[in-house]
């Protein structure tokens, strides 16, 4: 089983991209999870569901930061009191985060927590077989879009892209 745990902004990007992408997944593949903060950004788009139940909603298991997270925040380390519960938690499980926040990913490595880009999930889920290369490469070209994210960032997604699907088409 995979487990992946996403921070805020990669959650909303892959949700933005496909209101569905999360349900998509093969659960008895994968767990995608998500701490339970993040459904404070996705509020209003569920006004009236209950708090616990809005991750659930869009294809994402709740995970609760536990007193032993909220321990480990620090002040004046560089981030913020989430991106902390993020990594703590991440630690905790022993599972990888999927962060594009480079502050957030330098604390984690520092600390021992594995980080995978946004777009290094897409990957890896196609790597898998567990999305398709078409679908990787539609979300992808969504999140990396033009007024998203720099050139560079589009570009090395689309070519890393390019090289595992020639590797595994074995072409």
């Amino acid at each position: 089983m995979i487990q992946i745990l996403f921070d805020t902004n990669v959650v909303l990007d892959f949700w933005k991209a496909d209101r569905h992408f999360f349900k998509r997944l093969p659960k008895e593949q994968v767990n995608t999870s998500a701490v339970s903060v993040i459904a404070a950004e996705l509020r209003k788009e569920f006004p009236s569901t209950p708090f616990r139940e809005i991750l659930p909603k869009i294809g994402l298991a709740c995970v609760e930061a536990c007193p032993e997270d909220w321990n480990c925040v620090v002040d004046h380390c560089g981030l913020s009191e989430y991106d902390q519960i993020f990594m703590w938690t991440a630690k905790r499980l022993q599972i990888p985060l999927a962060t594009n926040d480079r502050q957030l990913r330098a604390r984690c490595a520092d600390n021992g927590v594995e980080v995978l880009w946004g777009t290094d999930v897409l990957l890896r889920f196609y790597e898998w077989g567990i999305i398709s290369g078409e679908y990787a490469l539609q979300i992808g070209e969504i999140v990396c879009g033009p007024t998203r994210v720099k050139e560079h960032v589009r570009t090395k997604f689309l070519d890393d892209f390019q090289k595992l699907k020639t590797r595994l088409d074995g072409t």
